[in-house]
Parts: structure tokens; C-alpha cells; sequence
């Protein structure tokens, strides 16, 4: 049997399939760091909350939700309290923490813009 010889090669006789591979298994790297998020006894609400609004408001993608929350996790550990209860003081602390790490300014400015988006989140409960 020959194959097909199109310009752009087999690829172009194969049909169209509608279903989504995962071969980074994306949604399943998702669902354990919201086992994670469930498993917390404080801010887990909040972080829920946060999740529907990357996920419907800002159309963030599976990936860099899973990214931000692994994120989120650990400015959590570094703070040590309820975001609800959380100053200024507490958010100051935790960005000397981030500049302290040395991380490159790309990984700064992310973990910036988590606690900027999540405190916008918060604001009409302050």
C-alpha cells in the first residue's frame, strides 16, 4: 500500500479527531494539587474561590492553573496564616521572603502577581 504523498506528508490524510491528548497528564497533575488544597484546614475556600476565577474569568489554561496554585501553596507555607487574618505587614514579610530566595525576575514577578490577584479576590472581605 503507498502513502500518501501530499505536500505536507501523512499528516494530511489522517482525519480530524475532536479529543484532547494529555500526554503531559495535565488535568491529573491539576486534581493532586487540589487534593492538597482540599487536605488544608485554613484558606481552602478561598483557594477554590480563586481557582473558578483563573479558571472562568481569567481563562487561565489547566497548566497554568496548576502552576499557580503550586505557587500559592508554598507563599501559604511561608506565611504561616489565614489570608483572611493576613496584614500588610504578613504580605511585606512574605515579598522580602521571595527577594531574599534570589529567584530570577520572572519567578519573582509571578509569585508578585499571585498575591496581587489573590488579594484583589479578598478586598471586598477586608
Amino acid at each position: 500500500m503507498l502513502l500518501p504523498t501530499h505536500s505536507k506528508g501523512l499528516r494530511a490524510s489522517l482525519p480530524k479527531l475532536n479529543v484532547w491528548i494529555d500526554p503531559h497528564h495535565q488535568q491529573r497533575r491539576l486534581e493532586r494539587v487540589l487534593e492538597r488544597i482540599n487536605a488544608l484546614n485554613h484558606n481552602r475556600e478561598l483557594f477554590l474561590r480563586f481557582e473558578r476565577f483563573m479558571r472562568v474569568e481569567e481563562e487561565l489554561s489547566i497548566t497554568r492553573i496548576e502552576r499557580v496554585f503550586v505557587n500559592l501553596l508554598k507563599i501559604d507555607k511561608w506565611m504561616k496564616k489565614d489570608f483572611f487574618k493576613a496584614n500588610k505587614e504578613d504580605i511585606i514579610k512574605v515579598l522580602e521572603m521571595i527577594h531574599s530566595k534570589n529567584y530570577s525576575p520572572f519567578t519573582s514577578q509571578t509569585y508578585k502577581t499571585i498575591i496581587k490577584k489573590l488579594s484583589g479576590l479578598l478586598s471586598p472581605f477586608l
